[in-house]
């Protein structure tokens, strides 16, 4: 079984808290020394936005991250934001 990790939070752009929207996260920059993953989203200056990583396997069941709801305030037109879940 193939487990995706995405996310999705409060804005269009992430999905509006549905699964099925979540924006899959990319491992192409991922290394024993940066492991990261990643996805690029337009989000408007000002917008402040919260958001969850999800798990979403072939067969469709989801793991939501626990705890609170990650939260972004978008100051500028591009930033990098990093967060860890096991």
């Amino acid at each position: 079984m193939t487990t995706l990790p995405t996310s999705t939070g409060s804005h269009p752009t992430l999905g509006s808290w549905n699964p099925a929207l979540a924006l899959p996260l990319s491992a192409s920059r991922y290394s024993l020394a940066n492991p990261v993953w990643f996805v690029t989203v337009p989000l408007p200056p000002g917008a402040v936005v919260e958001y969850k990583f999800l798990r979403v396997s072939s067969s469709g069941s989801v793991m939501w991250e626990g705890g609170w709801n990650r939260k972004l305030g978008v100051e500028c037109v591009e930033a990098v934001v990093k967060g860890v879940w096991p």
